[in-house]
């Protein structure tokens, strides 16, 4: 791990010991999340005639894709549905995969914040579950439903149906632009450092327009005056313009 990756796992674990300090919290079990940064995602289709080489399948894709030992590493899948290629009816399949390191490391780190680990999930079907009680109505189960989770590195997209018994996912999507990308172009744009251009971000957040206008120190979030806001506003709109563009490729 790098500095930059050093500093963010204490701060997470400093993050998590002061919430079980102050929190009601009831145990020390948890299921987390690996990072999306860290966990593979792709898609297959296999014809309906192939179902019994499914695990054969992903350990050739998982090796070829993305250089992981099914022998050693984590791969997981989940059926996303029939689709029909000409005359043949295939399974898709969306696979999940990660590092057998990445995972030790994840564990380490939340039993260090005094946490034990039950289960490790995803991302997106984390977001999935979150809202799939919601889904259980007839007409819940006739239409797509779309969810955006937009991260600070990553922008998850899921489509999904609910059921009876729950709901299913279709597909997965995640697009490497985040609230990191705002923050770089800001602080490209002004020539300050990524965490000024954080600052100014939480500034217009919190003051909206009334902060237009007023001149203040930008490094320490004070007001902004126009000519900087503009500047800020410019970079959030075409950085936005690039994630909009992202999810509406996901609907093709």
């Amino acid at each position: 791990i790098n500095d930059e990756g050093e500093k963010r796992r204490d701060f997470i674990v400093a993050t998590i010991r002061q919430m079980l300090r102050e929190g009601d919290f009831c145990g020390r079990d948890v299921v987390s999340c690996l990072p999306n940064g860290q966990l593979k995602i792709t898609s297959l289709r296999l014809a309906e005639g192939e179902a019994g080489e499914i695990e054969q399948a992903l350990r050739k894709e998982a090796a070829q894709r993305f250089r992981l030992d099914a022998s050693r590493d984590a791969i997981d899948y989940l059926v996303a549905g029939s689709i029909q290629e000409g005359n043949v009816i295939k399974n898709e399949l969306i696979l999940f995969a990660a590092e057998n390191e990445t995972i030790r490391k994840h564990l380490e780190m939340l039993e260090e914040a005094g946490l034990q680990p039950a289960a490790i999930d995803t991302v997106p079907c984390a977001l999935f579950r979150n809202f799939e009680r919601l889904l259980r109505r007839q007409e819940d189960r006739e239409r797509t439903v779309v969810f955006v989770d937009a991260g600070s590195r990553f922008t998850t997209v899921v489509f999904g149906c609910g059921g009876e018994d729950g709901g299913d996912i279709s597909f997965i999507k995640q697009i490497p632009i985040g609230g990191e990308n705002f923050n770089r172009g800001i602080a490209a744009k002004l020539g300050i450092s990524i965490s000024e251009a954080e600052l100014l971000r939480a500034t217009i957040r919190r003051a909206g327009s009334a902060s237009a206008g007023h001149s203040g120190n930008v490094a320490n979030g004070d007001s902004l005056d126009t000519s900087t806001e503009e500047a800020i506003t410019d970079v959030v709109v075409a950085e936005a313009e690039k994630l909009a563009k992202e999810i509406a490729l996901c609907f093709r």
